[in-house]
């Protein structure tokens, strides 16, 4: 199974799955420095995630805003081709968005360790091999 990624301003996209009561398609930047899956408020409120009760606090790389918030996670289950998730998100409260198109998941480690990447950035493409 091989999912096509999307390339667009110098960031891999694929298109995935979240599912809790309510199932969505959605876009995921594809983070191999994030060492966990992150979906945006809405996309949590329209998927429909429960809380676990669990937090983190959140460390990024790209920023120093992100440094030190707090996340709470939720039961939900992310999904890339046929690969899924291990049924626990965060929650991000943003709103990225990459060449004009609206993210809804930060596909991290968590996701991506079960592919074999493949980035071509001369010919702007990517695959992730299961």
């Amino acid at each position: 199974m091989t999912v096509r990624l999307h390339l667009r301003d110098g960031v891999y996209l694929a298109d995935c799955m979240i599912e809790g009561t309510s199932r969505l398609e959605i876009m995921g930047v594809v983070d191999s420095g994030a060492s966990i899956t992150y979906v945006t408020k809405d996309v949590r409120k329209r998927a429909g995630l429960e809380p676990t009760g669990d937090s983190q606090r959140f460390l990024c790389v790209h920023g120093k805003n992100h440094a030190g918030i707090e996340t709470k996670s939720y039961r939900g289950v992310v999904t890339l081709g046929t690969v899924y998730g291990n049924g626990t998100v965060y929650e991000l409260d943003a709103r990225p968005t990459v060449g004009g198109l609206r993210v809804g998941a930060v596909l991290g480690r968590d996701m991506l360790h079960s592919f074999n990447v493949a980035l071509n950035w001369k010919d702007r493409t990517g695959f992730l091999a299961a």
